[in-house]
Parts: structure tokens; C-alpha cells; sequence
């Protein structure tokens, strides 16, 4: 019951930051402690109010990011986590980066598609040599990894903005296609969109 009610304040909160984001400062300590409380399900439940204030309080929401997954390896993987941090990546890159990288470590298979799929979309951007980087060594890992580099690209492959920045990628992971991503192939149609990019790709 008490954590049902932890993630219900959670919620509140999350409800008027989201309307008023002027709020942070008067709640900005019980966002913390919703944040860092030691009970997973009530974390998950305040990563909505980081997530409304990443614009207008950005120091302040990736700071509490970092302190709140810093070795909450139970927590990696999640649906809402791999969302909520797909929007701070976006704000600040090498903010996250530590977090998505102790992610791509993780003990559990989901953890590390998780992190995969956020490193492939981050080296899509062309500005973010770092991501890049980062994203080139998804490819050089086990089959988890780069069957959530997969997705990632399936569901981007024809996009001009890949096009241009994830060519090389797309056809490292064409040549390292093994059984084991392929088995995930069907479920995201990884193997006709990739198929019909490698035909226009100039051999």
C-alpha cells in the first residue's frame, strides 16, 4: 500500500509539473526522494516529472537521472526507462552516454537491447561523433546488442536522415547478420528492409 501511495504522489507531481513547470523549485525535494527511493516501482513512477522538466530545468533533471540509475541495474530495460532516457539523450547526449554504456553491461537481455536501440538512434545523428563511436561498438557485440541495433535500423532504414549517417552501420551489421539477429528478424521486418538497402547500395 505504501508504495502504491509513493507512486501516486509521484504521479501528482508529474501532473503539475507537466501543467506549470514553475512548480520544480517548491517540489524539487520530493521529486528527489520519489527519485532515489529504494523501492524500484516508485523511481519508474517519478522519472515522468524529470521528463517534464528537462527543458526548463535540464541540470537539475539529468543530474537526478544519474543518481537515480546509477547501479539500479533492476531498473534497466523497462519500457518507461528506455522512453525516459530517449528523451534526455536527446537534450544532452553525454549526459546519459555513462548511463546507456553501464546499460550495454547489464546482466539481462533486455537491459542491453534497451541500451543498443538508444545507442543506434543517438549515432544516427551526424553532429554526435561521440555517438557514433558508441554505436559502432554495439556492432562489435553479442547477438542482444545488435539485434536492438536491428530494430533500430528497420524501422529507420529507408529514412533519408540514416541514409547519410548510418550506411556504414547498416552494412557492418548486412555482413555480421547471424543467426541469432535473424531470429528477431521477422518480428521487426529487419530482413526485407535491410535486403532492399543493400541493393542500392553500390557494391
Amino acid at each position: 500500500m505504501l508504495n502504491s501511495e509513493r507512486g501516486a504522489v509521484a504521479t501528482a507531481l508529474w501532473a503539475a509539473l507537466f501543467g506549470d513547470s514553475d512548480h520544480w523549485q517548491q517540489i524539487r525535494p520530493a521529486v528527489i526522494s520519489l527519485a532515489l527511493d529504494p523501492v524500484l516501482a516508485v523511481p519508474a513512477c517519478a522519472m515522468d516529472c524529470l521528463v517534464a522538466v528537462l527543458d526548463s530545468h535540464r541540470e537539475d533533471a539529468l543530474t537526478c537521472f544519474q543518481l537515480q540509475l546509477r547501479g539500479a541495474d533492476p531498473l534497466f530495460g523497462a519500457r518507461h526507462v528506455e522512453c525516459s532516457l530517449g528523451y534526455a539523450m536527446y537534450r544532452d547526449y553525454l549526459a546519459v552516454q555513462p548511463i546507456l554504456l553501464q546499460m550495454l553491461k547489464a546482466a539481462t537481455p533486455r537491459a542491453v537491447e534497451s541500451a543498443a536501440k538508444l545507442l543506434a538512434l543517438a549515432g544516427i545523428v551526424e553532429e554526435w561523433v561521440m555517438a557514433q563511436s558508441d554505436a559502432t561498438r554495439v556492432l562489435e557485440m553479442g547477438v542482444h546488442a545488435r539485434r536492438g541495433a536491428a530494430e533500430v535500423y528497420a524501422q529507420h532504414v529507408l529514412d533519408s536522415v540514416i541514409e547519410a549517417q548510418g550506411r556504414k552501420l547498416l552494412m557492418r551489421l548486412f555482413d555480421n547478420f547471424d543467426a541469432g539477429v535473424r531470429e528477431e528478424a521477422p518480428a521487426v521486418g529487419f530482413t526485407s528492409s535491410l535486403t532492399r538497402f543493400h541493393t542500392m547500395v553500390p557494391s
